[in-house]
């Protein structure tokens, strides 16, 4: 926002959301250089920098059929995603129970209802050394085993290492790289034991909490 000489972008104060107001806008670019993520692109059509608006006209609609009142409504990237990956919900560190049920397990840890087990949160943040504290968190993908020197699948190492992960994810800007490398493989560990205890016939709530079916699961967006 501070690289804009025209204040032309800045944050909404309900929910943190970043915009780029059309009309002060310029296309001078600066913000393009400034942005930490690289989210922000040139209209070369309209001659105005734009960026994703994070459909925040839609989770202001509430439909007038609600009846009674229902949250507002998803963000569209959610509502068609086909793998059903996104979880939405605001992250609130100083009052928890506003987050979601799903999503604050996921972000700050649950507990495990079949072996009582406390895990901790899955979900990191990208880049937190930008010092922008970001409320998009991300799980740290597990990927294929990684293949030896005859191409053959290797075990217990994956594709994408934990120490290049640690690069891109971590808890917080003051976090240091061998606590984030740990923090991933942790996360690697929790993931591989659970979804063997699921393909035993067992039951995992993390596993559940990822392969959510239903949409109400995987979306929070109540601001009562």
């Amino acid at each position: 926002m501070a690289a804009c000489p025209k204040f032309a972008a800045y944050k909404r104060e309900e929910d943190g959301i970043v915009l780029i107001d059309q009309s002060r806008c310029e296309g001078h670019r600066f913000c393009i250089k400034g942005c930490p993520y690289k989210k922000t692109y040139f209209n070369t059509a309209k001659k105005r920098t734009q960026k994703c608006v994070f459909c925040y006209p839609r989770l202001e609609q509430l439909p007038a059929s609600y009846n009674p009142p229902q949250p507002p409504r998803e963000n569209f990237c959610f509502n068609q995603c086909v793998g059903r990956i996104r979880f939405v919900g605001y992250h609130n560190p100083d009052d928890p129970n506003n987050l979601a049920k799903n999503v604050n397990k996921l972000i700050l840890g649950f507990s495990d209802k079949y072996s009582g087990a406390a895990i901790p949160g899955m979900a990191l943040r990208l880049h937190p050394e930008y010092g922008t504290e970001p409320n998009v968190f991300y799980i740290p993908p597990l990927s294929p085993p990684a293949l030896d020197g005859k191409k053959s699948p290797t075990t217990g190492t994956q594709r994408i290492p934990a120490d290049y992960l640690a690069t891109v994810f971590g808890d917080s800007a003051q976090q240091p790289m061998a606590d984030r490398i740990a923090r991933i493989q942790q996360i690697f560990n929790t993931l591989l034991t659970e979804r063997a205890k699921m393909a035993a016939g067992g039951k995992s709530e993390l596993i559940e909490i990822l392969g959510a079916h239903s949409e109400a699961d995987r979306l929070q967006l109540h601001l009562g």
